[in-house]
């Protein structure tokens, strides 16, 4: 598989002063998912998923928030730009550098919702409507047939009987948002679950592979019974 990394800031001190309603960002419910992909089936429409690259940071930063940097978070910062050299401060003996946000960096407590807000409006000017149950499903007719997208975060699920129709929706969120990662076809692993539409209008999901990945990583004996407490 791909190795991947990101950095991100410690946004625990903004605690103190940014209440959780300022920053609570929805997310698709189970429920709704569960709907989303029963009636793509039974209706025989294409599905699609697609993951947005580094979502929080198509998101301004609507606050005043300055980031310090020190040790080996400073070098590696000064290493790839050495214009940051110039900023370079030193307090205490040490090595410091404040930069201020232009973007919602992962780690921010208001970065999430941000990035909710950006992708919700986003939809909104492409014509969607926001489902009255859920905030993070949303619908168009295409054509004469619904259009639905359900999205986690920056995981999304579309669904349309028309591939052709899917293609100008992706194209469109893609020019906004860069290339993003899609899979087509009748099987589809979303939000660690596993979908399979066999044609027949119906859907079936398990988690075994998301199960099997968790006792591999933690090497526990999952042969073992115990009571619930």
């Amino acid at each position: 598989g791909r190795v991947k990394g990101r950095s991100c800031v410690d946004g625990r001190k903004q605690r103190e002063f940014i209440p959780k309603e300022q920053c609570a960002s929805p997310t698709i419910a189970n429920s709704s998912l569960m709907l989303m992909m029963s009636i793509a089936a039974k209706e025989g429409r294409k599905i699609a998923t697609a993951d947005v690259a580094g979502a929080y940071l198509h998101a301004d930063m609507d606050d005043y928030v300055l980031v310090k940097f020190t040790g080996t978070a400073l070098d590696l910062m000064c290493k790839v730009n050495p214009k940051y050299e110039n900023l370079v401060r030193v307090r205490n003996g040490k090595r410091v550098m404040y930069l201020r946000l232009a973007k919602a960096l992962y780690g921010c407590l208001k970065s999430a919702l941000l990035w909710y807000n950006l992708f919700k409006g986003t939809l909104e000017e492409m014509g969607f409507k926001l489902n009255k149950y859920d905030n993070c499903v949303a619908n168009k007719m295409i054509k004469g047939k619904q259009f639905t997208i359900g999205w986690w975060v920056d995981d999304n699920a579309m669904t349309h009987v028309s591939d052709k129709v899917i293609d100008e929706v992706i194209t469109q969120i893609e020019r906004k948002f860069g290339k993003m990662t899609v899979t087509r076809g009748d099987r589809h692993t979303f939000l660690g679950m596993d979908f399979h539409f066999p044609g027949d209008g119906k859907v079936s999901l398990n988690m075994r592979e998301y199960i099997k990945e968790a006792a591999e990583t933690f090497g526990e004996d999952l042969t073992k019974k115990v009571t619930t407490p």
